[in-house]
């Protein structure tokens, strides 16, 4: 009996060697631990996230970081890299370990140092910087599996400081995270919190470090409705900010939007003197001008006409402006250095004007009028006239004076004056503003076919992307893209036209184009049968939902209108009309559909549909579905068409 009880002992000896030696095994990092709540919706569990950002002083910080994700699915995979930004002198970090787990929690794979990639993120044709990445794959065989890495960055100057923002998407939960500043003694650090569920917990420590902390427990993954505030306003956050900082030898203070201000005008001040030559130059450009909006209209043409754009983001240079000399001298610059060329020619005609710090892209962060913070990647230039304000974005060859597209559009902006900053609103549109116009000949035939021309005009928002592919894409990629914005249906394309309207008073577009579309209308026996609106997209009616929670919002809004003028074939007449006009009338909008006769063998259909800009509460949800679901039944009204001959 002792022998066997010895054999059973060795037995069981060597069989935890054999697991000691495949692998450490951590049961914490076994996705049975994971609730079940957590994984419910999610691709990515964040197991464990530790932040800790300390504080040397305004010019100095250490950030450490850990994290543990699991992946639940190859959705998620893009959540198993490791990596850490950073450049050459503002921030510099590095990848400390890197662990991966298969779903028992046996570590299967360590992270060495040849893993380890180092990049260049800041050079491309238009973009010059010394922004670097490491980076490492942490992959595994099968799912689900969790990574476990570390890094820290060094902080010189504190012109931005991390936030805490730990959930990374929408198909994400997070099981535990926190983020701890720690401040050394006078140092009075600002914050925001942003739909956090715990309060700030602090105290000081025996050396008299001010610590701050913040955790987030048990939190499944945040699902964004349809038509809702985008994630950046939803998730739970925590912003950051420097009372005062320093920068490679540039001293600032952020209590207020007037002292950030203030700071970003005198860093870029004194880089306006222009060359005798451009001088010159620009007085004999605007000798017959009759106004000052003339005079910035033939400057910005000049501007665009003799410069590039060159995204430059070397150090302190991400946020100072070459002088207006250099851009004159080399022709090209970044969007602080062509604002700043404009704004100086612009003040050899005694035009003032203000350098503008703004977010530019889809859904900007969230903004405070009452915290200052840095949330900031982009710059244009304010020209205040006594009756008006003028907008220029000065990386853009082909917009006019005046017009900001939806990237930088109705959102906070930040104006450096003399006096300190200035937090504005950049100007919204209305409907009308940002339309479509179209014009159409359909030539019905009495199989149901149909020849069509078509005209489109494009304007505002509508042709933003249609201006970029107009100036960027090959002849096949333009062909692509118009392709996608035809009514889906078997069709025929033949000649077709996209170019810019260099008569509008805005930026505008125009695409024609020839078709020859099958099954137009439904042919049976000598009739047709006709839903007139053949060109327009189908309105998208909003998910039904049974219990909205998010507010509603819609930040696009435009006018579309459709003249189709429908020429029969011979001896066919409208043997069925529905009710016409079809009048929607609605807080979100309005739709108008009606048809006119001319004749028995024509008619004009014409449809109208305007969305306005909306915020309400949720509770107003259901109402702008039923907007939408109107609006698609009136499109899909159908004429009778017979033959009498």
């Amino acid at each position: 009996m002792k022998t066997k009880a010895f054999l059973s002992l060795l037995f069981l000896l060597f069989s935890l060697l054999s697991l000691r030696a495949e692998g450490d095994q951590i049961a914490e990092y076994a996705v049975s631990e994971i609730p079940e709540a957590l994984k419910k919706n999610a691709d990515v569990v964040l197991r464990l996230s530790e932040e800790r950002f300390f504080i040397e002083n305004p010019g100095k910080g250490r950030f450490e970081v850990k994290k543990v994700i699991t992946i639940l699915n190859a959705k998620g995979k893009g959540h198993a890299d490791a990596y850490v930004h950073y450049d050459d002198k503002l921030v510099m970090g590095r990848l400390i370990s890197g662990e991966v787990y298969d779903a028992y929690g046996n570590r299967v794979s360590k992270l060495s140092k040849k893993d380890i990639q180092d990049a260049s993120t800041g050079s491309s044709g238009t973009f010059v910087g010394d922004n670097r990445v490491q980076y490492a794959e942490l992959k595994h065989h099968s799912y689900p599996f969790t990574v476990v890495y570390t890094y820290e960055q060094n902080y010189n100057g504190l012109f931005s400081l991390p936030s805490f923002a730990p959930l990374m998407g929408e198909k994400m939960s997070i099981q535990q995270a926190s983020f701890e500043l720690v401040c050394p003694a006078g140092y009075e650090p600002r914050y925001r919190l942003l739909n956090m569920p715990t309060e700030t917990k602090s105290f000081v420590d025996g050396n008299g470090n001010k610590h701050l902390r913040w955790e987030l427990m048990n939190i499944p993954p945040l699902k964004i409705e349809p038509y809702a505030p985008p994630f950046s306003e939803q998730e739970p956050h925590v912003q950051i900010a420097p009372d005062q900082f320093e920068i490679e030898g540039y001293k600032g203070q952020m209590t207020d939007w007037q002292a950030f201000g203030k700071f970003m005008y005198e860093l870029n001040t004194q880089r306006d003197a222009v060359p005798p030559a451009l001088q010159s130059h620009i007085l004999w450009l605007t000798a017959d001008a009759q106004s000052e909006h003339e005079k910035i209209a033939i400057l910005y043409k000049y501007l665009q006409e003799n410069t590039r754009y060159v995204s430059i983001q070397l150090g302190i240079g991400g946020f100072q402006t070459f002088p207006a000399g250099y851009v004159y001298e080399n022709g090209y610059g970044d969007c602080k250095a062509l604002s700043n060329y404009m704004k100086s020619m612009l003040k050899q005609l005694n035009i003032n004007s203000y350098l503008t710090v703004i977010y530019r892209g889809s859904n900007p962060p969230p903004i405070d009028p009452g915290f200052a913070i840095n949330r900031f990647n982009h710059m244009i230039l304010c020209v205040p006239l006594e009756a008006d304000t003028v907008w220029l974005e000065c990386t853009n060859k082909h917009s006019l004076p005046g017009y900001l597209d939806k990237s930088t559009a109705n959102r906070y902006a930040l104006l450096a004056t003399p006096e300190g900053g200035k937090l504005v609103r950049t100007p919204s549109r209305a409907p009308e503003q940002n339309a479509r116009l179209r014009t159409a000949t359909i030539h019905l035939q009495a199989d149901g076919h149909a020849k069509i021309n078509s005209t489109q005009l494009y304007s505002g928002y509508l042709q933003d992307h249609l201006e970029d592919v107009i100036g960027s894409y090959a002849a096949r990629e333009k062909e692509e893209y118009l392709r996608e914005t035809i009514v889906p249906g078997s069709y025929d394309l033949g000649q077709f036209a996209l170019y810019r309207d260099s008569l509008a008073t805005e930026p505008s577009c125009i695409t024609q184009y020839e078709l020859s579309v099958k099954n137009c209308a439904s042919a049976s026996g000598n009739r047709l049968f006709l839903s007139p609106n053949i060109l327009s997209w189908e309105m998208d009616i909003p998910e039904k939902m049974s219990e909205r929670k998010q507010a509603l919002r819609f930040t696009k809004p435009y006018f579309i209108k459709d003249s189709l003028h429908f020429e029969l074939p011979k001896g066919y007449v409208i043997e069925s009309l529905p009710t016409f006009p079809v009048v929607i009338e609605s807080p979100f909008g309005s739709y108008r559909a009606h048809i006119e006769v001319l004749g028995e063998g024509q008619f004009i259909y014409t449809r109208e549909v305007l969305l306005r800009e909306v915020d309400q509460p949720a509770s107003a949800y259901e109402a702008f579905r039923d907007f939408f679901r109107d609006i698609s039944k009136a499109d899909k009204l159908q004429l009778v068409l017979t033959n009498r001959s």
